[in-house]
This record gives C-alpha cells, sequence and structure tokens, in this order.
C-alpha cells in the first residue's frame, strides 16, 4: 500500500500544524510541495499517493485561470474529485474543491478571524468521518472569501456568515472552511506576518486572538486528531 500522502502548503506560515503528528502516528509519510517557491512543481498526477491535504493561504482560487501554480493545484484537485481520491482541504483548500466541483468562489460579507464556531448538520451525525464531534464546533478562522455547495455535495457544518463551512464530494473527498490544524505558535506566527490586515480590520492587538491560542489549541488539537484521523483511516482502506 502507498503511505505517501501530498500536501500543498500554499505558503511557509500555514504548515501542518498539529496534523504533522498524526501523520506519523498513522504510519504514513508526507511528501510537501511549497507551492510559494520559485522552483515548486506541484506533481501533475496521484498515482502514487495514498492521499491528497490542500493547506489554505491567502490567495484566491479564482486566480488559477492566469497562476500557473494554482491552476496545477486546480488541475490535481480535479482529478481527485473525478477518481473519489482521498483530499482534505482546508480554507483555501476547501476553495479549490469547490471551484474544482463547479461551485462559485466569492468574497464573503466580512472576513472570519478568530475563535469562533460551527454548527453541524443533521448529515454529519452520519457521516464517517464528522460522526461524534461536539455540535457547535469551537473551531478557528482566518479567511474571507467563501463558497456555494457544489452541486451533489453532502453539507457537513455552517456559520451565520458562512453558510458553507465543510463538505463531503463522493466518499473520502473532504473540504474544511475553518482551521483545527492551527497550534498556538501557528496563531501567533499568523498574527505577526497579517499584522496590516489586523490593522486595517480594527483587530490589531486583540487580546482574544493571542491569549486564547494558550488555552483553547488543545480542543482545536482534539478535533484534528478526530478529523483527520478517521480520514486517514479511509485512505488507508482505499489504498489496501
Amino acid at each position: 500500500m502507498h503511505n505517501r500522502i501530498l500536501v500543498l502548503q500554499q505558503v511557509p506560515h500555514e504548515g501542518l500544524g498539529s496534523i504533522y503528528p498524526l501523520l506519523r502516528r498513522a504510519g504514513a509519510a508526507e511528501e510537501v510541495v511549497p507551492c510559494y517557491h520559485p522552483d515548486a512543481t506541484v506533481p501533475r498526477s496521484l498515482n502514487g499517493y495514498r492521499g491528497l491535504i490542500v493547506l489554505g493561504g491567502p490567495m484566491s482560487v479564482n486566480d488559477s485561470s492566469t497562476d500557473p501554480v494554482l491552476g496545477a493545484e486546480l488541475r490535481l484537485v480535479q482529478e481527485a474529485i473525478a477518481h473519489d481520491f482521498p483530499t482534505l482541504g482546508i480554507c483555501l483548500g476547501a476553495q479549490f474543491i469547490a471551484l474544482a466541483a463547479g461551485a462559485r468562489v466569492f468574497p464573503g460579507p466580512a472576513p472570519e478571524i478568530g475563535w469562533d464556531e460551527v454548527h453541524l448538520s443533521l448529515e454529519s451525525s452520519r457521516d464517517q468521518v464528522f460522526s461524534g464531534l461536539p455540535n457547535p464546533l469551537p473551531v478557528f478562522q482566518w479567511h474571507g472569501e467563501g463558497f456555494d455547495l457544489p452541486r451533489g455535495a453532502v453539507h457537513l457544518a455552517s456559520s451565520p456568515r458562512f453558510p458553507h463551512q465543510a463538505f463531503r464530494i463522493g466518499s473520502c473527498v473532504y473540504a474544511l472552511q475553518f482551521h483545527m490544524e492551527t497550534d498556538a505558535p501557528m496563531v501567533k506566527e499568523w498574527m505577526a506576518v497579517n499584522h496590516e490586515e489586523l490593522v486595517r480590520l480594527g483587530r490589531s492587538g486583540d487580546p482574544a486572538l493571542e491569549h486564547d491560542a494558550d488555552t483553547r489549541c488543545g480542543g482545536l488539537a482534539a478535533t484534528a486528531e478526530h478529523i483527520v484521523g478517521r480520514w486517514l483511516e479511509l485512505s488507508a482502506r482505499r489504498g489496501a
């Protein structure tokens, strides 16, 4: 069985976070493509991989028609959907899945940044990955764009401003608009990297963002263990 998980990383500061030890525990070997690096090459095919993880970033998937790297990522996600290949898209990764499935990706009414909750759908209680999660589910958010629910997708989670927070296509392609992989150092690094955005939104120096990172990331890690652990089980069964 193939044990390699292909990871598409958009920017240096948005890595695997708490997902990394879960991959190690499952015996999976991640192959990270630093899509931000000028010499990075996105694989043309998913052959030889057990799963695909597409991480977040500040760019827009709507630029995939003019940006060659984003275009290569979109084609890979389209292949994953076509073959019901085990895929986990987080934030921008979820938007890639939505666009690849023919749905619209667009700016939301206002950015969602910080600690929040998403409400799980009735369908989530019957889902192989989402069943058993607390409802509402505490998460971390940092995004401005959202998406329509693709035709045929199973709706899994929502929030008041972004009604489509998670969905599944087929049996093992999962899109999560929210973050559950962030640990406290990542949250603090995102605050530093995105300082100008926080100033523009009047969130500069927001004590809850940094303070709550030390108290709430443990809960996020438990959510990541639940979601990623079950998704890895699906990928293992598909690759057996």
